[in-house]
């Protein structure tokens, strides 16, 4: 994970000391409390047994027999390490409504990097980690407190979300309806599109990566952020690209934040999409509507956990 300047819980503060180690010195917990203010004082550490606690000063030592679990621990530098994205996933499960933690499952397995403000988020990143990379972990290790959530959270979620707002978009409209989603069929996120030999002279590039899409309705969603595309040169890019998927037969529908950000705006671009994708439509009752209000404060109020992965 990316250093922070705050975090929930003790679990992305925690040093991970190994039966093999050495041990950690006061040198070490003098460096790591150092390190800006990602560490905070005491240093807390996990260890495997209790003859592994630390005697070291401003520091705290808490057992975690699930070091021991092969994919619980992941190196990241001499004597530090981090526990595994699927193991993170696990341990939020016991805080996070499920909602949430679907949206931490997309960010783990996303195309982008975690960031202690907004303006700081790395897109077009490689993933940490894959779903079912998580899966396989969680199914292996049921015994793990919170792994069951988790799985259902995985089994919600999809890989190679671009942002946090791809994201977002994708758990209003996809989510059940019971969540607060419309409830939406899952769609492939930044899947190549080659256009056919037959069409490759109607178009000016080789290949598109849409942010949402549905291959056999032909439906592409695109999420334009303020940052990325508002400028002169960027516009008409997305314009022409937008024209060029058209042209080989793709739909193409466009959300922002401004759509996102408005109940009734984005209740008539989702209207829009399921007609698009030939969904039946359902009775709106007074549950649906109280969970889709709930569904949005989770998602787009401020929130002090969710913004390390937003």
């Amino acid at each position: 994970m990316a250093e922070t300047n705050a975090a929930p819980t003790c679990y992305d503060r925690t040093l991970k000391s190994k039966k093999a180690a050495v041990g950690v010195a006061a040198k070490d917990v003098d460096f790591w409390l150092n390190r800006g203010g990602f560490f905070t004082e005491p240093l807390h550490i996990a260890v495997g047994s209790p003859s592994e606690r630390c005697r070291v000063l401003r520091c705290v030592s808490h057992i975690d027999r699930q070091l021991g679990n092969k994919g619980t621990v992941w190196g990241i530098a001499p004597k530090l390490a981090t526990v595994s994205p699927a193991m993170c996933l696990a341990q939020f499960a016991g805080e996070l409504p499920l909602a949430q933690l679907t949206e931490l499952a997309c960010a783990l397995s996303g195309n982008y990097r975690f960031a202690a403000k907004p303006e700081s988020v790395v897109t077009s990143a490689v993933p940490l980690t894959s779903l079912r990379e998580m899966r396989a972990f969680l199914h292996a290790h049921q015994q793990i407190r919170g792994a069951s959530k988790a799985l259902r959270a995985i089994d919600l979620a999809i890989d190679h979300l671009g942002s946090p707002y791809e994201t977002i978009l994708y758990l209003l409209l996809c989510l059940p309806r019971k969540l607060g989603g419309y409830g939406l069929p899952k769609p492939v996120a930044n899947r190549s599109i080659m256009p056919k030999s037959r069409d490759a002279h109607l178009v000016a590039q080789r290949d598109f990566y849409p942010d949402l899409l549905w291959p056999d309705k032909q439906l592409v969603v695109e999420y334009d952020s303020f940052k990325h595309h508002s400028a002169p040169e960027q516009t008409e890019h997305d314009t022409r690209r937008r024209n060029d998927l058209e042209s080989i037969g793709y739909r193409v529908m466009v959300a922002n934040r401004s759509i996102v950000s408005s109940a009734a705006l984005f209740s008539q671009f989702a209207d829009k999409v399921r007609r698009e994708l030939g969904v039946r439509s359902h009775p709106e009752t007074a549950h649906c509507r109280d969970s889709r209000m709930q569904l949005r404060r989770l998602l787009l109020a401020p929130d002090s956990i969710a913004e390390l992965w937003r």
